[in-house]
């Protein structure tokens, strides 16, 4: 690896550390274009399932037992299982521009959805028919889309449409979404691993980066606290943007 490859490597490592603890959501869709600049998109993909591994970790530490219960959080991690194995066969079958676009797509929709006046997921919530938004059947459809997505680190879009809909608490909120995307990510990492996507280096490599995730994870978490949080929000969803558009690019 060249001093390049190296700096891109610990720079993005570290500011994906700092919005997770930060903004908590959006993490997957910096890293992962961030690492295609380096990367092949197979071996990037690859190489943030260790990564994000690793900050989730800290992130549910920092949010200990503040999740939603069961029976709710029990149905929604083993739809959001399903979708990872689902998810985790099918990605090896997928063409690298067709990955491209994948991710590329999802992230600019994603950012767009939070950056234009409508605001996706509450626009969302609000047009579901009365009788179907009454039950917690999308809460749980989009935690299947959440495993089945996070595959391609885009699952905390859907996570958050289902914590929007049973209306959490801000700290539940986040606690639940970090429990999610947690297990979703160890099975995606498993899976990657049998698979043969997630060789042992990219493990041995995330291993080594963890005190640079610790130290970014706690200046996330206090300097969040000084910026005002739609300004911090806005700047992230901005970043997503750019760094989206330039891997949608790529593929053509």
């Amino acid at each position: 690896m060249t001093t390049a490859e190296l700096t891109i490597l610990l720079v993005s490592t570290a500011f994906a550390a700092f919005l997770k603890s930060g903004a908590g959501i959006g993490t997957g869709l910096f890293l992962l274009p961030a690492l295609s600049l380096i990367f092949d998109p197979f071996k990037a993909l690859a190489a943030t399932a260790p990564l994000l591994l690793i900050m989730d970790i800290m992130a549910v530490g920092c949010h200990w037992k503040r999740w939603v219960g069961p029976p709710a959080l029990t149905v929604m991690t083993g739809l959001s299982v399903i979708g990872v194995l689902c998810g985790s066969l099918a990605v090896p079958h997928l063409p690298t521009n067709v990955l491209k676009i994948l991710i590329g797509l999802i992230g600019v929709i994603y950012a767009l959805s939070n950056l234009l006046p409508f605001r996706g997921l509450q626009y969302l919530t609000s047009h579901l028919p009365a009788s179907f938004a009454a039950t917690a059947i999308p809460a749980y459809l989009s935690s299947f889309l959440g495993g089945l997505f996070n595959v391609v680190n885009a699952g905390s879009v859907f996570y958050a449409f289902s914590m929007v809909h049973l209306k959490l608490e801000s700290r539940v909120f986040v606690a639940t979404c970090c429990v999610l995307i947690l297990i979703s990510n160890f099975v995606r990492a498993v899976g990657f691993s049998l698979n043969g996507i997630l060789p042992p280096e990219l493990i041995i490599t995330a291993l080594k980066l963890s005190p640079i995730i610790a130290v970014f994870s706690w200046l996330g978490s206090r300097i969040v606290a000084r910026c005002p949080p739609s300004l911090f929000r806005n700047l992230v969803f901005l970043l997503i943007l750019v760094m989206c558009t330039k891997t949608l690019s790529a593929a053509f």
